[in-house]
């Protein structure tokens, strides 16, 4: 079982082997809610709500966070012991697999003990107990913001998304044609209707015959170069719930197996 405290420098650790391991405060805030939620579902515009606060992002950057998250808990969106996907609803964290360290919930229970206790103060000081009917016009109230900024959030990374894509179109274009006269040009491979632009490099070639016959059907193009320290792949696709091509930019030490790069190109890009 893996054991998790957010305000440790190496936030996971595990009981049985002895490992620990480091994630991101975006991945290790998903965690918290979903381990405050554990064996129910958490929906996708929650988690981001939770993880982004007021950044706008699009549901990629939660595929993202998620697939590196599965990867440091030893999981796979295949298999989904630890973290399952549920389909239009959003993200459920099995039981057993992952605990809150007993130091960490010992400090969080005295804060909310210390929060509680000040309120009761509070309140037998002023002896004022809001009437219910302005409770609950608050309650709807603050509902209604939410959705609206939700609503606002939605929009606004839609718009982001366009521009982005358009940009980056322009962009892939640009760069093709300046590679095309330089030393190391790309090559265009063609494979069950799955286009792959592969700079001229062996390290490319070698990950491009990994690639071929085993990524998602869903992935239209895509783009695969390297330097002497990372892998750049950029993956083209149409996600399973929407119409709409997005596009995604991945980034891998050269640690990263052929094998751990497929899988995870596979579990973001749907």
């Amino acid at each position: 079982m893996w054991v998790f405290n957010p305000n440790n420098k190496m936030q996971l650790s595990n009981s049985l082997s002895g490992a620990s391991r480091s994630i991101k405060s975006t991945e290790s805030r998903i965690l918290r809610l979903l381990l405050d939620n554990q064996d129910k579902a958490v929906r996708k515009d929650e988690l981001i709500a939770e993880t982004w606060s007021d950044r706008v992002v699009s549901d990629s950057s939660l595929t993202q966070a998620i697939a590196q998250l599965r990867l440091a808990l030893g999981d796979n969106g295949k298999e989904q012991k630890i973290i399952k996907t549920l389909p239009k609803e959003g993200y459920q964290l099995i039981s057993g697999s992952v605990c809150f360290e007993t130091s960490y919930l010992t400090k969080r229970q005295e804060i909310i003990c210390d929060n509680v206790a000040e309120a009761d103060d509070n309140t037998a000081k002023n002896n004022v107990r809001p009437p219910q009917e302005k409770v609950q016009t608050g309650y709807k109230y603050q509902r209604l913001l939410i959705q609206s900024k939700r609503i606002a959030v939605k929009a606004l990374a839609f718009t982001v998304f366009i521009v982005s894509t358009l940009i980056f179109i322009w962009a892939a274009s640009i760069y093709m044609q300046t590679q095309a006269v330089s030393k190391r040009p790309w090559s265009v491979e063609i494979s069950d209707g799955i286009s792959f632009y592969i700079e001229d490099s062996r390290a490319s070639e070698m990950l491009y015959k990994e690639l071929v016959g085993k990524i998602r059907k869903n992935i239209s193009r895509v783009f695969i170069s390297k330097n002497h320290e990372q892998f750049y792949v950029a993956c083209v696709y149409t996600p399973d719930q929407y119409q709409d091509r997005q596009i995604l930019n991945l980034t891998f030490t050269i640690n990263y197996t052929t094998d751990q790069i497929r899988k995870h190109i596979n579990e973001s890009c749907q």
